[in-house]
């Protein structure tokens, strides 16, 4: 079995990003996996690439969503990134929004890295989802995710699958169905009264945070950090961190 670990966050960088206490706080949360991921949502690329050293990844990959100033001022584009303590050696983005425009906010992806290891590679799917709309906009994109990992599986033999990132769906079956509908299953735990709520993060009240994961991957823990005074000085968001192991061949079906 090889043990991983993901954390996923999304933490409005256009707020600003403590990044030697984010790094410090990542180091932590994913001690002890063979295979480390950190995904990251609302995060500028010169961001990512000072957590990525902080943090201590080997690769890194970031991913344009929007430019919120428009193109003179393109270093303040938002983004998605993956960082891993391996190797990285696929990369590609597919437009959830036809038609919209690049400095638009409703602007969405979903960004693909895999990650590369000797017997178990990862391909993690990171995206954040439509905010401020009707549910069945997140609901359509979500179908637009599942037909990209459905089409990335006919031509690539990774053996586990992630999906992760900000859902925007607290309380939206019709958003994840499409995701159980192609056999990812939620990675929190469904019994234990916890409700994973991550939004907003002085006081959460919403879930919007996911990783989902295939049936070779089996969760061993799941949980969100509560109660830390210092949370809404880093993002509106709180972190989700899951440990795993990977199973090849396996047919287990993860906590859902």
């Amino acid at each position: 079995m090889t043990a991983l670990r993901i954390v996923t966050w999304n933490l409005q960088g256009s707020k600003g990003v403590d990044v030697s206490v984010i790094g410090g706080l990542l180091r932590a949360m994913t001690a002890g996996g063979d295979i480390q991921v950190v995904a990251l949502q609302e995060v500028q690329r010169r961001q990512a690439r000072a957590l990525a050293l902080a943090w201590g990844a080997k690769d890194w990959r970031w991913a344009r969503k929007h430019l919120p100033y428009g193109p003179l001022v393109w270093w303040r584009a938002e983004g998605l990134a993956v960082l891993a303590i391996r190797d990285l050696d696929a990369h590609d983005v597919t437009p959830l929004t036809p038609g919209v425009r690049s400095w638009s906010y409703r602007r969405r992806i979903l960004q693909f890295v895999r990650v590369d290891h000797p017997t178990v590679p990862v391909m993690v799917f990171n995206t954040h989802l439509a905010s401020h709309d009707d549910p069945a906009v997140r609901a359509d994109q979500a179908v637009i995710v599942a037909e990209a990992i459905t089409a990335i599986r006919r031509s690539d033999r990774t053996v586990a699958e992630v999906l992760t990132g900000d859902l925007n769906a607290p309380d939206e079956p019709a958003t994840l169905a499409a995701f159980r509908a192609i056999d990812l299953h939620d990675a929190w735990p469904s019994t234990g009264g916890d409700p994973g709520f991550t939004n907003p993060s002085g006081a959460p009240y919403q879930r919007l945070d996911y990783v989902l994961v295939s049936a070779s991957i089996v969760i061993t823990s799941a949980d969100v950090a509560l109660g830390v005074a210092t949370w809404p000085m880093l993002s509106d968001h709180l972190p989700l961190r899951i440990a795993a192991t990977i199973e090849p061949g396996s047919n287990a079906t993860p906590e859902s």
